[in-house]
């Protein structure tokens, strides 16, 4: 059953869902020209469950904002929903409606690249803090800890896996393999991809020469200077145990910022 949301507030729902540990997505139309049900701004949350507060203009729109949406929580994803109300959609409004739907999944989908000694220290520090974990490795035998029974893992060519891989602009990605070589070729691949975000290990010396070899194939300082490298917070880190530490911290702060975006939305959106 729907909520009337005319007097209440959106956002401060979906905070409160989050809470509760619900999956959901924020559907808004941000687009609305001709006859349409409702105009820019109106606002709907969709749970996992398919259950429903507040309305984009119901009917068809809502059952196709709906669908679109339960696929979004899926793949913890955001995308813009075009609806046509014509004659072939069963409707004679002759309207047209852009709905921008975004996952608001309360775990963020973190990526690691390399599942190592600091890879295990992180998952470690991790646990109970909220984030859907893979790790990445191209060595099968890695995986026999223990520690990995809590995360996703993948036995992959990293080329391979990133060629499949869903970038997103809510997704956090730490790249820490047992080799430069590999660090580069994900850094490069990662890049230019949507992400929110992307550190890399390393001393300041392979930071240097990495960034070197980027700007020569024209990537810009802007677009290097977004990466996190070193990796974490600066706390004067050396075991694996402090490195794992300083990188969870800086997650941690990365993905309250994210929250801070969110909000800020709430603004620009109306």
């Amino acid at each position: 059953m729907k909520e009337s949301f005319i007097m209440l507030d959106m956002f401060k729902k979906v905070e409160e869902l989050q809470e509760n540990g619900d999956e959901l997505a924020l559907c808004t139309i941000v687009s609305a020209r001709g006859s349409v049900p409702l105009g820019v701004g109106a606002k709907m949350i969709v749970l996992e469950n398919g259950k429903i507060y507040g309305t984009v203009g119901g009917g068809y729109v809502e059952r196709l904002a709906t669908e679109s949406s339960l696929t979004q929580i899926k793949t913890g994803s955001s995308k813009l929903l075009k609806v046509v109300l014509n004659k072939e959609s069963g409707t004679c409004c002759g309207g047209v409606v852009e709905i921008f739907i975004e996952a608001m999944n309360r775990k963020k989908k973190l990526y690691i690249f390399g599942g190592g000694h600091v890879c295990r220290a992180l998952i470690s520090v991790l646990q109970g803090l909220e984030f859907d974990t893979t790790v990445i490795d191209d060595r099968a035998e890695i995986f026999e800890y223990e520690v990995f029974n809590s995360v996703r893992t993948v036995v992959s060519d990293f080329s391979e896996y990133l060629d499949k891989m869903e970038f997103t602009p809510d997704v956090f990605i730490a790249i820490i393999t047992y080799e430069h070589s590999a660090d580069y070729r994900i850094l490069s691949a990662c890049l230019p991809r949507d992400w929110h975000y992307l550190g890399m290990m390393g001393s300041m010396n392979k930071i240097k020469l990495m960034t070197m070899r980027l700007l020569g194939e024209g990537i810009t300082k802007e677009n290097i200077a977004r990466v996190d490298m070193p990796i974490g917070k600066d706390i004067g880190a050396e075991s694996a145990g402090e490195i794992a530490l300083s990188i969870a911290s800086e997650l941690i702060h990365s993905r309250a910022r994210l929250r801070n975006e969110f909000k800020n939305k709430k603004e620009i959106k109306g």
